[in-house]
């Protein structure tokens, strides 16, 4: 079996190789699948499967992000399986969806671009692995299969005894982003913005939330965005977010408490943020929780910068939502999601957001890691109450040289609609 490389040796494999910082797209890409493929050969691997959804699936799919990366494809709202051989073969992608196949012919020229029929991506694969004589049995590595179809897999007919996943290798490579990433990230941020100024006008459209959603949706894809989606609660009580069709029938009214969360990815690239406000003036008690969260986010933004351990910085985010409200872990009375999480290529980026664990997830623990300058953290500090409603405000968040820059710029005030 194989040994894994530890994270250290990759990290100074990028730092050797330059993987791909700064150069155009083709050779960047190029770049990162040939030490891929050398790779593999090293550590005795016959292949590497990759299994991936595309960006229409949005903050559901881990596996974009490792296709992206590898590949710059995006499959949109099909999936897609790559395939690497060790030695410098040209690699395989394989495309379910004929249109989608023909824009990759046309976009992925360092891939081997097979169309297959989406019922038939894990037997095609048999056949891609078996015409570079990979074995059943052959120790294969994966990447996303977590979230590959049992059909698939199944058609695979690989035995191997325990699947050799390397998300690893992906994960600490994408953890801190080049300036090419951090543009577009910037670009994702503008867009949030300007979703964000656009919102208030919509609040007093007279259109219900459904409508007024997908008209700001329209405003992400105006400014480049291939996948846009938001979460926009406007309720007396908002304790939670609205994001189905069933939710969203209410048109804001005078009184409403309005949580307001952005997604959106252009190039593959996530922006997110989050407001909040009031139809009107708020009351004492939303007042109050949002003083509470915007000490929260001022005081992570002064301490996050190089050096910071990310799992004392979620520590020290719950000792100031202790100080202000102590009985904030009873679960009858009060709620609340991950107070930071990563950003890049996925929605929640692994092992920066590891260090926040979902606090309604049983049994999860922080895990140390020391702030590096080029991680993108998205801090978004939250609470509600069962009768009060709530608040939560967040940002993009990168983390520099000397300290870190707010990438989403709106006004962080509580807004009155």
């Amino acid at each position: 079996m194989p040994r894994p490389a530890s994270r250290i040796s990759w990290r100074r494999g990028i730092a050797d190789r330059d993987l791909g910082w700064g150069m155009p797209g083709n050779k960047k890409f190029e770049l990162r699948l040939r030490w891929m493929s050398s790779h593999l050969q090293q550590a005795g691997y016959a292949a590497l499967v990759a299994f991936g959804w595309g960006s229409a699936h949005g903050q559901t799919t881990m596996s974009h992000g490792n296709m992206r990366y590898l590949t710059g494809w995006d499959s949109q709202r099909f999936s897609s399986l790559l395939v690497v051989f060790p030695g410098g073969a040209r690699p395989v992608l394989l495309v379910p969806n004929i249109g989608a196949y023909v824009t990759a012919r046309e976009q992925i020229g360092y891939c081997d671009v097979r169309f297959c029929a989406a019922d038939a991506l894990g037997s095609a694969t048999a056949a891609c692995l078996a015409e570079h004589a990979v074995g059943r049995d052959a120790c294969v590595a994966t990447l996303g299969r977590g979230e590959m179809p049992v059909g698939a897999w199944e058609q695979l007919g690989l035995q191997v005894p325990q699947p050799v996943d390397v998300q690893y290798l992906l994960d600490a490579g994408r953890m801190v982003k080049d300036e090419d990433a951090i543009g577009l990230h910037r670009k994702a941020a503008a867009a949030c913005d300007a979703i964000f100024a656009a919102l208030p006008a919509q609040l007093r459209s007279g259109r219900n939330l459904f409508s007024i959603r997908a008209q700001l949706q329209a405003l992400g894809a105006m400014h480049g965005a291939e996948y846009c989606d938001m979460w926009l609660t406007a309720s007396p009580n908002a304790q939670r977010e609205f994001m189905f069709k069933v939710d969203m029938q209410g048109v804001p009214q005078d009184g409403d408490q309005i949580l307001f969360g952005v997604s959106l990815t252009i190039d593959g690239h996530w922006g997110h943020a989050v407001r909040a406000g009031y139809m009107g003036e708020p009351n004492l008690r939303h007042q109050f929780y949002y003083d509470v969260v915007q000490q929260i986010y001022e005081m992570a933004v002064r301490e996050l910068r190089p050096g910071k351990d990310l799992a004392e910085l979620n520590q020290d985010m719950l000792n100031v939502l202790e100080r202000h409200i102590p009985d904030y872990s009873n679960t009858e009375t009060y709620g609340r999601f991950r107070y930071a999480h990563g950003l890049g290529l996925s929605y929640e980026d692994a092992i920066v957001t590891a260090s926040f664990p979902q606090p309604y997830i049983a049994g999860g623990r922080p895990k140390s890691l020391v702030a590096e300058p080029g991680m993108l953290v998205e801090i978004h500090p939250n609470i509600f109450h069962v009768s009060d409603g709530g608040c939560a405000l967040g940002n993009m968040i990168l983390v520099t040289q000397d300290g870190c820059e707010a990438l989403t710029t709106h006004e962080l005030g509580l807004a009155r609609y």
